[in-house]
């Protein structure tokens, strides 16, 4: 295969041409930043919700397109790769970790040794552990009711 004769349209003068191949070059890291949403990212997302409130609302429209726009293309990159399946399935992982993760920094939090002056109080500690407690029996009881 000859890969000059397949990309010397991308390579020919014009602005569209140049626009395309901008977007052809920039487009994987879009995909790989709408990737890394993980508990950092949350965690700056909610210090910057607690900095500017509701003004940043507007940014969910632009936000959620381009979210739509890279299920689409994973999409088309795995056109008979079940993604549905593979998403369930992760939230199903994700949620059998979740109670051990939810164990560990609550054991964490509640060391005054570590946390010092910070740690949880009493009320926050009934409200935590009686969240972990629902969410370990909604996994176990997901679990022994999954049917494949």
């Amino acid at each position: 295969m000859n890969l000059s004769a397949l990309y010397s349209p991308l390579f020919r003068k014009g602005w569209r041409r140049r626009l395309m191949l901008a977007l052809a070059v920039i487009g994987p890291g879009f995909i790989t930043a709408n990737v890394d949403n993980d508990a950092g990212g949350i965690y700056t997302y909610s210090q910057a919700g607690a900095q500017f409130g509701y003004s940043l609302l507007w940014t969910m429209i632009p936000i959620t397109v381009a979210l739509v726009v890279v299920q689409e293309m994973a999409s088309r990159i795995f056109p008979h790769f079940p993604l549905v399946y593979v998403m369930v399935l992760s939230q199903v992982v994700n949620g059998m970790v979740l109670p051990f993760v939810l164990i560990f920094m609550l054991l964490l939090t509640n060391d005054r040794e570590l946390m010092g002056e910070y740690v949880n109080s009493r009320a926050f500690n009934i409200v935590a552990w009686t969240t972990v407690i629902v969410t370990i029996t909604l996994t176990v009881a997901m679990a022994a009711t999954h049917q494949v």
